[in-house]
């Protein structure tokens, strides 16, 4: 079964309603003649995000000028025994970025004998960066995926977020409010899912 727990029905709906909203950014967007589309999270498959849901989404972006691009605050990547949390550590002063793709390629094929997928395999996007967007003690590290339209490169792509968005406290503004005006108190959300249980069997 898909959804065997609330947990599981809250995360489906909250996908489902997620992508509702890319795609009618990108039709926004897309009457704008491009522009910039900020996504929570990494752009990679997962069961609530399948490979031909992902791949289209990027492609109608692609052709429509929108530039995609994927922030995660969390990531399972390690590079030189580092986690891209850490990457940046020995330069609490530094506010930037450093593409990953091509460092993570050499130094898997360094360990070719264990099999390891190719770098290019944990994103549908066609970079990833470390980013640091602020520093002090908010000034955290992210995994930023990018995926450029025609004619832009990934480093005009993480440019506009750097120079097009309001970072506050080491973070995209624009990130903080989707988060804000999504979040319910319990009460609501235990009965929202509630109300979708008995609609939905």
């Amino acid at each position: 079964s898909a959804i065997d727990t609330a947990n599981q029905m809250q995360d489906r709906c909250r996908s489902f309603v997620e992508r509702m909203i890319q795609e009618e950014a990108i039709g926004l967007l897309a009457s704008n003649k491009g522009g910039l589309l900020l996504i929570d999270g990494a752009l990679t498959v997962s069961y609530d995000t399948p490979s031909s849901y992902l791949s289209a989404l990027l492609a109608t972006a692609r052709e429509h000028n929108i530039d995609v691009c994927g922030i995660s605050k969390k990531s399972r990547i390690v590079i030189g025994s580092l986690p891209i949390e850490s990457l940046f550590d020995a330069y609490p002063t530094f506010v930037g970025y450093s593409p990953l793709l091509q460092a993570l390629e050499k130094e898997r094929q360094a360990y070719s004998s264990l099999n390891l997928r190719p770098a290019t395999d944990i994103t549908k996007g066609t970079e990833v960066f470390a980013c640091r967007f602020g520093f002090g003690p908010p000034g955290l590290t992210f995994r930023v995926d990018v995926s450029k339209s025609w004619g832009a490169t990934n480093e005009d792509v993480i440019n506009d977020v750097y120079h097009k968005c309001h970072i506050y406290g080491g973070y995209p503004r624009l990130l903080i409010d989707a988060h804000q005006y999504s979040a319910f108190i319990g009460a609501d959300a235990m009965a929202i899912v509630a109300d979708l249980v008995v609609r939905t069997g």
